[in-house]
């Protein structure tokens, strides 16, 4: 992740300043509750307004560091890095199913050749007697 402009604006020796920074889009954000935020979203950066309570108390001279919940605030995109890192996993290919080989195949076929002859004696037998029948009409 990295921030394009990180800016800190506080008024005076109030404890309460506001974060303004610019990521990148998806670089995946947490916020932590209890802080108001309000994320804008242009193009391909996002901006984070983030008002949040320092630990300086007003009236003291040195100015709020970066308090605590602010690191919270970003954090980065660790599942994506972890995605990225894993190895691309190879797609299984699909065994193709066997065809079961029918063992009765040639039994059949042999049995239909059978039946295909006799229906063939059985119609010329039938044409001879007709004929038969004819010639002796």
């Amino acid at each position: 992740m990295r921030a394009k402009k990180i800016k800190a604006e506080w008024p005076g020796e109030s404890s309460l300043f506001i974060l303004k920074l610019t990521i990148h889009a998806g670089v995946g954000l947490h916020v932590v509750p209890g802080i108001r935020t309000r994320i804008q979203i242009s193009r391909s950066l996002v901006t984070i307004h983030a008002e949040i309570r320092t630990r300086v108390a007003p009236g003291q001279g040195e100015s709020p560091k970066f308090p605590r919940p602010c690191h919270q605030l970003i954090r980065k995109g660790r599942r994506r890095r972890e995605k990225k890192n894993k190895k691309k996993k190879k797609k299984k290919k699909k065994k193709k199913k066997k065809k079961k080989k029918n063992k009765n195949k040639k039994k059949n076929k042999n049995k239909n050749k059978k039946k295909k002859m006799e229906k063939k004696k059985k119609m010329k037998k039938k044409k001879e007697r007709e004929e038969t029948e004819k010639k002796e009409k």
